[in-house]
């Protein structure tokens, strides 16, 4: 497994186990850089067995934070930077699967993502 996979991993376990609301975002914290820093890595960096395994670890991570959420133990600001964290954190993911994604055949033509046909408004 790819170090920043095995990172990614420390870091759920980090949230994982949190005790206090200050640990939790601190290791939420980590867990989000690391994610926005791996859109410099170059293209191939991950495989495709790294990125599914990036994607299960954010889930476990996410499910964390929306299981903090569900339990209402935190005032309603930490609530809120909890929810938006969930998307920041959906929106690394896919940006780093754009970025890092490799296509299979080798086209970086195939690499492009096609752009999004939207129904005219009459």
């Amino acid at each position: 497994m790819e170090p920043f996979v095995s990172r990614a991993a420390h870091l759920a376990d980090s949230v994982s186990n949190a005790r206090s609301r200050r640990t939790l975002l601190a290791a939420l914290g980590e867990f989000e850089r690391m994610l926005e820093v791996a859109r410099d890595y170059p293209r191939g960096f991950l495989t495709e067995n790294d990125l599914a395994a990036l994607q299960a670890i954010a889930d476990i991570v996410i499910d964390e934070i929306e299981h903090r959420l569900d339990s209402g133990v935190d005032r309603p600001a930490v609530q809120r930077d909890l929810a938006s964290r969930i998307y920041h954190i959906r929106a690394e993911l896919e940006s780093i699967y754009v970025r890092l994604h490799r296509d299979k055949t080798g086209d970086p033509a195939c690499d492009v993502v096609p752009p999004v046909s939207l129904p005219r408004v009459r």
